[in-house]
């Protein structure tokens, strides 16, 4: 209950007119319960900030992830076909005409492979120590590439399209891209 602030008499809650001398009453405002979409604006905008902030950051995270994972794995693929080379010995021989060319690829640590070849028509041998690389794509396509130099200085000269066995963990052939009849066992 409330009172005329006039004349003192005992008012409803409701009433805006004191009956016993006609005086306005005052109203009080009613006091509001705080709802969750009553927030002020500048809170609401520092929780939009906030979500916004959220979700770009998982967006990078999203991306970073998409990219590099899969750079990684294929790097670390290639390492481990790299490792499965050394010690290992291809031999190739081109049959031509009058003549033939026969070239051995022994493979040897920290990724140098010496090159033996025989060139019948010049009657003549040559030996060189090259550097190599594997490029993993992914398993249909993984490439040998033998050049000079190392990381991002290496220049490749000869590249081969490599074949894995069943179990996708040894190198069991190359074919040579510039001379897909010559296939390198």
């Amino acid at each position: 209950m409330k009172t005329c602030k006039t004349c003192g008499k005992e008012l409803l809650d409701a009433a805006v007119i004191c009956p016993q001398c006609g005086c306005a009453v005052e109203t009080q405002p009613m006091e509001q319960p705080v709802e969750p979409n009553n927030v002020p604006a500048t809170a609401k905008s520092k929780k939009k900030l906030i979500v916004i902030i959220i979700a770009a950051l998982a967006v990078a995270l999203i991306v970073v992830v998409a990219i590099f994972i899969p750079k990684f794995l294929r790097k670390q693929k290639a390492d481990e076909l790299e490792e499965s080379l050394i010690g290992e010995t291809f031999n190739y021989t081109e049959f031509m005409t009058y003549s033939y060319m026969s070239h051995t690829y022994k493979f040897k640590e920290n990724n140098i492979c010496e090159l033996y070849s025989e060139y019948s028509s010049l009657d003549r041998e040559s030996h060189y120590t090259k550097n190599y690389q594997i490029e993993y794509v992914s398993d249909d396509e993984i490439y040998l590439q033998i050049g000079y130099g190392k990381g991002d200085d290496f220049k490749a000269y000869d590249e081969f399209e490599i074949k894995l066995n069943s179990s996708g963990d040894k190198i069991v052939c190359f074919t040579d891209i510039e001379d897909s009849s010559a296939v390198y066992k």
